[in-house]
Formats: structure tokens, sequence, C-alpha cells
């Protein structure tokens, strides 16, 4: 697939993503998480909604409602991608980006969750930058958040050969999971889902050509 292609591709299927998220928010369910919602893990948590310097949402100043933990985890993990591969896999964490973001296009318009976190703002009140990158109030199933720094840490165990490292990469992705729920950005389920659809979708783009061959899909 042409580099241009993709660039093309990314930029729509993220576009939409963002229009479907906007009436997904316009549409949301009357009813809060507390009334109907039962949560069995991020119930037994710690709520960090509440911290001002973890969570986007309570925070005040330039950064308001920019940048909680795990969005600065992202950046972080992405720039450790780019010293262990420069730009050689980004082809491919593109194009499984694509493929993620049009089947959460699906999953987020067909079930609408009441918003997991109660300080999230609607997009009308949120600045452009927060409103284009940063995710809805509603559009939960399943976490693009997850999705995709597992597919990162995917392509950089690529680059890793010790086994210690591995299994700190695992700790860290199981991490990251209760830190999103700690943080009230998604339900369990949502990152649930993000791990095998992830995971799911890394096996068989990186066997594609096995596949084919077998007749398998």
């Amino acid at each position: 697939m042409k580099l241009w292609l993709i660039i093309v591709l990314v930029i729509t299927i993220t576009s939409i993503d963002k229009y479907v998220g906007y009436n997904v928010e316009k549409n949301k369910p009357k009813e809060t998480r507390d009334t109907c919602i039962k949560d069995y893990i991020q119930d037994k948590l710690p709520n960090l909604s509440e911290n001002k310097y973890l969570s986007k949402h309570k925070r005040e100043g330039i950064f308001k409602n920019i940048f909680s933990l795990d969005d600065v985890l992202g950046m972080v993990v992405f720039v450790i991608f780019l010293v262990v591969h420069k730009l050689k896999y980004i082809k491919d964490i593109a194009i499984i980006y694509i493929f993620i973001r049009a089947f959460r296009i699906l999953t987020m318009s067909i079930t609408i969750l009441p918003q997991p976190n109660k300080n999230c703002k609607p997009p009308e009140e949120r600045n452009i930058f927060d409103r284009w990158f940063m995710g809805g109030c509603n559009d939960s199933i399943f976490s693009g958040h997850m999705s995709m720094m597992l597919v990162l840490l995917l392509y950089i165990n690529k680059g890793v050969k010790s086994q210690l490292i591995k299994y700190l990469m695992l700790a860290f992705a199981v991490s990251y999971s209760l830190l999103i729920l700690m943080l009230r950005n998604h339900y369990s389920v949502d990152v649930i889902l993000a791990w095998f659809i992830s995971i799911t979708t890394y096996i068989i783009y990186e066997n594609k050509e096995h596949i084919l061959k077998k007749g398998i899909i």
C-alpha cells in the first residue's frame, strides 16, 4: 500500500471516529454510571479521576482537559519505539491503526454507555486540541489508548532480546490497563476488548502472507 494512501486513510478514519464520537455523546444515556453500571474490577480500584495532576478532567490552566497520565505514557512509549526502530514499522502500525479504529467506530456506535468519568466535559466545552486528539466522554467501547499502546509494545518487542525487559513490558501493559481504569477513562470491558482486538489484529497482520497462502481467510 502506498504511503500517501495510508496517510489519507489514517486522517479519514480518525476524522470519522471523531464525528461518530460527537454524535454518540449527543445520544448518550440519561442515566449516570453510578445508577446503572456495575464494573467489578474498576469498583475495587482507587479512583484517580479527581486528581488534578493525573486526570485531565480536573486540571486547570494551560493544560486544562488535556494530557492525563495515560496520554503522557503513550507519548513516552511512542518515543521509545522511535528510538528502538526509528521509522521502520511506522507503516505497519498505521495500517493496524486503520483497522482497529474502523472496528472501534462500529462498536462505539452500536452500544452507548454512560460516560465512565463524571468530570468529562462535552465537546463544545473543550478546547480544539482536546476535541480532536484526546477522545470523547461516551465513546468507550473499546479503548483506543490501550489498543495502540499494546501495538506499540508489540513492535518494540521485535527489537528486544532480553527476557527481563519483555516481562517488564508485560507488567507495564497490565499496569497501564489498571491506570486507565483508575482514571475512569474507560470501563473494564473496554480495556479487555482492547487487549483481545489489538493482539488479534497484530497477529493476523503479521501473518497475513501465510494466512492468505493457506486460504484461511
